[in-house]
């Protein structure tokens, strides 16, 4: 049996800080997670601005609670990876992501009050600062 939790991350939410490409949520109360389960994290949804000028390339979402794997040849901390073949709209219009299946991938921090985004392109460019970003995460406990 599994439970799961949604948290919807906003960059211009209230206790939000950085810049709408790199920012850190900080939760109401520290979410302590059964230390004897599996927990498993990832992205249900994202936004953010498309590249300026307009690029094609893949697109990253790392979060700190997810545990590292290589991207590129560098340690990451991946929850989500566009292809590069995504289609975007214009350049300075948002971009929807809603991944058909989740990718799930297991997470190392189980007690935590603040949450840490970055979403980059795939050389580890920031995506444009020009509106704000969200990111819906989902965690679940596994057997």
């Amino acid at each position: 049996m599994s439970s799961i939790t949604q948290l919807i991350l906003n960059s211009d939410s209230v206790g939000a800080t950085g810049v709408p490409s790199n920012f850190t949520t900080t939760l109401a109360n520290t979410l302590n997670l059964n230390a004897f389960a599996h927990w498993e994290i990832a992205v249900l949804s994202a936004s953010y601005s498309t590249p300026n000028p307009y690029t094609n390339k893949a697109i990253y979402v790392e979060c700190d609670l997810a545990d590292y794997s290589f991207v590129g040849g560098n340690r990451k901390r991946v929850v989500f990876k566009t292809n590069q073949d995504h289609p975007t709209p214009l350049e300075n219009e948002i971009t929807h992501i809603l991944p058909k299946t989740p990718t799930w991938v297991k997470m190392t921090t189980l007690a935590f009050n603040t949450i840490n985004i970055k979403i980059e392109d795939s050389d580890g460019v920031a995506v444009p600062n020009l509106k704000p970003s969200s990111v819906t995460l989902s965690i679940r406990s596994v057997a």
